[in-house]
């Protein structure tokens, strides 16, 4: 008894004539009727038995969704991820989520147990002797800038992306003036796993001076947010070209790694310029660039040095702010302390760091273009992952997320296969002719 855009007038009316019982179930016949239904219960709860919450998930067999009363306890119980299109769930456990349920978001009902979890795949990160999962966790929505995002919902965040595989965690010490990393350790410090951490600094005090005092104190900042007496990787975070390219700031790295205090050293660089101008350094690790299918450069300017030279690609910013995951339209706003509405233009850093330095509206139009070249059975976000992880180069893809579901799906693009020649080369096509004018900032 629910439709699409005509379900709360009817579930509503249904559920009066007919109350239900706790432990009593629903069946729908599709995902998007479950979820529709689950969400018109939460709007008000006389409509279920006092003391219990709706849950939906869905059967993996025979189509059939459901919609389960239950009371909520502290006990574990089995919960999936809700497709809206495969109208499926991914298994995985949890405590219990009371709240509205939409497409992706969590769902289940005890004693649903199928493990459908993808297989996350690795690359060698670098030299570092280490493997990490081709698709990492970037944590600047966990700290602030991307619309709020409680504490709670951040774990929630991390503990998904470490149960689909996910290894490589990217933060840095001014997100959230430091809320990113202090809330990445406390989860590691409950939850014990092989992970590699990867943080910055040096937006701090920008745009300097980078006294080896300065640097110092902000990596012990670092290490004790994050509960690390040694950490993984410390990046420098966007710091001026003058700086990068005099070079004392990397005596200062070599220092603290042969302390003991970092394993390894890298950069994060806003241009392909400061990339391959510091690419030499001794004992450069990685480089984090902003790479994606608005931002080709640097397939022809970078990965072939930087593989020859055995330094890992850090990609951020895949989806370009959101964009290329083909959802926004030219209705959507954005918070006031977003920074895709207060850096849309540049006012506050780099243009590039929000919609890869497009002008928002032309963004937009240019991502309803590049639908037409998305396989059936991948979202645009995934698809737009996928182009990127096609390139070797790629150490790790740090796409950030503010719900479970969306980093749920972003592992699921490890699975997926690689894209065809065809589609590269009508993107390379695409860029050339369509988007590259448009790119606006340092690039």
């Amino acid at each position: 008894f629910t439709q699409q855009g005509t379900a709360p007038k009817r579930f509503f009316r249904a559920m009066h004539l007919f109350p239900l019982r706790s432990n009593q179930t629903i069946l729908t016949r599709s995902a998007s009727e479950a979820l529709h239904a689950s969400e018109a219960l939460h709007a008000s709860e006389a409509l279920h038995p006092a003391g219990t919450r709706p849950d939906a998930g869905c059967a993996l067999q025979g189509g059939i969704c459901r919609i389960k009363f239950s009371t909520p306890t502290a006990s574990s119980n089995s919960y999936g991820i809700a497709d809206d299109a495969q109208e499926k769930c991914y298994d995985r456990h949890d405590s219990a989520r009371p709240g509205p349920l939409h497409a992706g978001d969590q769902c289940g009902w005890p004693g649903f147990h199928q493990d459908t979890r993808q297989t996350m795949k690795t690359r060698t990160f670098a030299d570092t002797g280490r493997t990490v999962s081709e698709i990492g966790l970037g944590c600047w929505q966990l700290g602030a800038d991307w619309g709020p995002v409680s504490d709670a919902e951040a774990l929630r965040i991390l503990e998904t992306a470490a149960d689909r595989g996910v290894t490589f965690f990217d933060t840095a010490d001014v997100y959230g003036a430091g809320r990113s990393e202090s809330l990445l350790g406390q989860f590691l410090g409950q939850r014990k796993a092989d992970v590699f951490v990867a943080t910055k600094v040096g937006r701090r005090n920008y745009p300097g001076p980078y006294p080896t005092d300065v640097l110092r104190q902000h990596i012990d900042d670092c290490r004790r947010r994050l509960h690390m007496d040694v950490l993984d990787l410390v990046q420098l975070h966007c710091i001026p070209p003058d700086v990068l390219g005099a070079g004392e700031v990397f005596d200062a790295l070599r220092t603290f790694q042969q302390q003991g205090m970092i394993r390894h050293f890298g950069a994060s660089v806003e241009s392909m310029d400061e990339a391959l101008m510091i690419l030499d350094q001794p004992g450069l690790s990685s480089l984090q660039i902003i790479f994606n299918i608005f931002r080709q450069k640097a397939i022809s300017t970078l990965f072939a040095k930087a593989s020859a030279r055995n330094v890992g690609i850090i990609v951020r910013l895949p989806l370009a702010s959101g964009l290329l995951a083909g959802k926004f339209t030219r209705e959507t706003v954005f918070a006031a302390d977003d920074h895709r509405h207060y850096n849309k233009d540049g006012d506050a850093f780099n243009v590039g760091e929000t919609f890869a330095g497009l002008p928002l509206a032309t963004g937009i139009e240019l991502a309803e273009q590049i639908k037409r070249f998305v396989p059936a059975g991948m979202t645009m976000a995934q698809f737009s992952q996928r182009w990127i992880l096609d390139h070797p180069a790629v150490s790790t893809v740090i796409t950030g997320a503010s719900q479970p579901s969306q980093v749920a799906n972003n592992a699921a693009v490890s699975e997926l296969p690689p894209l065809s020649a065809d589609i590269h080369r009508q993107l390379a096509e695409f860029y050339e002719c369509s988007i590259r004018a448009h790119i606006r900032g340092v690039y």
